[in-house]
């Protein structure tokens, strides 16, 4: 949550948590009441990485990064539906993979649409495109495939019970000014 506060002509932002986890101890909401769709950016070009893919295609121990990715969300159930933003030059390469990796089913639940030039559009695009109004709409970045079920869990379950949420871990590098 961010907070606003004036001081003289001076205004001051302050960040805090808005939600803490899901402790082992607390009794655990059943996210399947939980209507749950996500949203998949992943139309970035990669070109800090110099490669001639974008990264989210870029294989991991033989398998892309983005099937990674969308084959974590899609092992947790509850989410129900996943619009994933992509380049749109790269929308028949995931195409094909998906047919690869996933089964026909599984296939149900996603839909591919171009990304826009922003992260901020490719998100909106895939708001736009979400096909019923659902209680809770996740946003994973299609490069990060290494995201815990238990962190999906916990990020359904503050989102639901406070109206947002976000997932973080600790800086582990220096950040200098």
């Amino acid at each position: 949550m961010i907070m606003v506060r004036e001081s003289g002509n001076r205004i001051r932002l302050t960040a805090r948590p808005i939600f803490s986890f899901v402790r082992k101890e607390d009794k655990v909401p059943d996210t399947r009441k939980i209507k749950t769709m996500a949203i998949v950016p992943a139309a970035g070009s990669g070109s800090r990485m110099g490669l001639p893919v974008p990264k989210q295609f870029i294989q991991l121990r033989g398998i892309p990064v983005l099937i990674r990715t969308l084959n974590r969300l899609i092992q947790y159930d509850d989410i129900i539906f996943i619009v994933v933003a992509l380049p749109s030059e790269h929308i028949a390469l995931a195409e094909k993979l998906l047919h690869t990796y996933f089964t026909e089913d599984q296939r149900q639940r996603f839909l591919l649409v171009a990304g826009g030039e922003t992260r901020q559009d490719s998100v909106f695009e895939g708001f736009r495109s979400l096909p019923d109004e659902p209680d809770v709409v996740l946003v994973h970045d299609g490069a990060r495939p290494f995201v815990s079920l238990s962190t999906i869990r916990d990020c359904i379950i503050e989102a639901a019970s406070r109206g947002a949420a976000i997932a973080a871990i600790p800086v582990r590098d220096t950040i200098k000014r």
